[in-house]
């Protein structure tokens, strides 16, 4: 099956795409949930090899001060990792399903390209915010309007850039290499009309969440009783007196996590297949 240009784009269409993927393979689907909960395992089994060689490296005195950035270094490239491997299991599914791979999903230079973007998005988005944060202590004298009016408009540069990037990810994995500039092209003019794509899939996107917690909030009651339930993921009382109870809840969202990730990325492909120049 090769890649089909769509004949236009349709910002309701593009938002709906991951809900008609999802129906269409949805077996496929699951077993990427099973792959993320077998991830999520490695990844913490990975952090506590690490933790226990920078012990057995630097003794217990001097890793303590290390133990922190090193995990958290450690779980932001696992995280940046399984969510490219996912993300491109999305794009092949969708452009190249005729690609060798177990579920459509495997780790090689196209994951690496995609979890590369993913982490020059975050360092992008770190040095905005640290600009904002600069900015905003300079203007301290200036009041909360001119505090406001300032975090407005990085909000405003911050989703403009999305806007205008967020083609990168399905580009890359299409041409094989990093394709920015192709994805800034592409994007020209049509920022509004992929903002109404996004606006839409994450008002459809955060209904289903809705529907999904409620649905977990019954069954996580169900197994281990509605006391405190509410307050179990924020107060550590509640958390160290039952620990099943957020286990239970860790469990459910990362089985469910793909299922997010395919909402929110099969759009993206969409909006690529109609907006590419070939079309």
């Amino acid at each position: 099956m090769s890649e089909a240009a769509a004949p236009g784009f349709s910002a309701s269409d593009a938002a709906l795409e991951g809900f008609r993927l999802i129906g269409r393979h949805w077996r496929v689907v699951v077993g990427w949930s099973l792959f993320n909960l077998l991830a999520w395992i490695a990844m913490i089994l990975v952090s506590a090899v690490v933790l226990l060689i920078l012990v057995a490296v630097a003794g217990e005195g001097a890793s303590a001060a290390y133990a922190a950035p090193v995990g958290g270094a450690v779980y932001l490239l696992g995280l940046v990792l399984i969510g490219a491997i996912l993300a491109c299991g999305v794009f092949r599914l969708m452009l190249r399903p005729e690609e060798p791979a177990f579920l459509h999903l495997r780790l090689g230079p196209d994951e690496l390209r995609n979890a590369a973007l993913g982490l020059v998005a975050l360092t992008a988005m770190a040095i905005l915010v640290a600009v904002g944060v600069a900015l905003a202590r300079a203007m301290g004298a200036g009041g909360l309007a001119v505090r406001i009016i300032l975090w407005v408009a990085v909000f405003g540069i911050a989703l403009w850039l999305f806007l205008r990037l967020c083609l990168a990810w399905p580009w890359t994995f299409a041409e094989r290499r990093l394709s920015i500039r192709a994805a800034w092209r592409t994007t020209g003019g049509r920022a509004w009309a992929l903002l109404g794509m996004w606006v839409l899939n994450l008002c459809l996107v955060a209904m289903v969440g809705l529907v999904l917690w409620l649905a977990m909030f019954v069954l996580t009651g169900a197994a281990t009783g509605f006391e405190g339930l509410l307050s179990s993921l924020s107060d550590a009382e509640q958390m160290e007196a039952q620990p099943g109870r957020y286990l239970l809840q860790l469990f459910v969202q990362v089985l469910l996590g793909p299922f997010f990730t395919v909402l929110a990325t099969a759009p993206v492909v969409a909006a690529y297949r109609a907006l590419r120049p070939e079309s």
